[in-house]
């Protein structure tokens, strides 16, 4: 019997530490989705539109690729921004 509580326990344990980390893996996820929103521009359309007008377009392509470097931002949602910005050049 006492082995059955300790391999119950155990089990316990194990569950309890995959759960946090699950927690914390989903919150990393989310942040990263959060951010990703933000940057392009889905969530504030206006406050963006306003950033836009002051800062210039190279600059913003510049701070996009550093992001797209890092892994923050994919090839197409890149490739996407990129065009758009570079539209305002012209």
């Amino acid at each position: 019997m006492p082995a059955l509580r300790v391999l119950r326990h155990d089990m316990h344990d194990r569950l309890r530490g995959r759960r946090v980390l699950l927690r914390v893996v989903l919150g990393l996820m989310l942040r990263v989705m959060l951010l990703r929103v933000m940057l392009l521009g889905m969530m504030h359309p206006a406050g963006v539109a306003a950033s836009s007008t002051q800062e210039d377009p190279i600059q913003q392509i510049e701070k996009l690729g550093e992001l797209f470097k890092k892994g923050v931002l994919t090839q197409a949602e890149f490739d996407n921004k990129k065009a758009e910005l570079l539209i305002k050049i012209k």
